[in-house]
């Protein structure tokens, strides 16, 4: 895992119009809703669902995205907070506590040693 995402998944991103939080703090955003949470994930035990509309961060005016990924950088260790998230359920608003202090977090591949691997063998131009 990085705290970088791929070009893959940056274009990922901008051509579905949504945010992937999945392996950070375990849910999928487009624009200010919910479009998916992970299982076990801090989201899903802060009681995050599919359908939630995420109003604000920390006390201010959700805007956008980006200030999510703004609030999951700043509760990295060594802080203690947790996010604190204004949710609307249908028409109840509530507070989510998301407790996850590791910050932005993608996958990334990695070479694990010097000989060619199964991926390079599936990728290799043919002739």
């Amino acid at each position: 895992m990085t705290d970088t995402k791929s070009a893959w998944l940056t274009s990922e991103e901008r051509e579905r119009k949504r945010r992937d939080f999945i392996d950070s703090i375990g849910l999928i955003m487009h624009d200010n809703k919910v479009v998916d949470v992970a299982w076990g994930s801090p989201a899903f035990k802060a009681g995050l669902t599919k359908g939630d509309t995420i109003l604000g961060i920390n006390g201010a005016d959700y805007d956008g995205p980006d200030s999510l990924a703004d609030a999951i950088t700043a509760a990295k260790s060594p802080s203690t907070e947790p996010i604190s998230l204004l949710v609307m359920s249908g028409k109840h608003y509530r507070t989510a506590l998301v407790d996850d202090h590791t910050g932005l977090r993608y996958p990334h591949l990695e070479r694990t040693g010097s000989t060619d691997g199964l991926l390079d063998a599936i990728l290799k131009p043919r002739s």
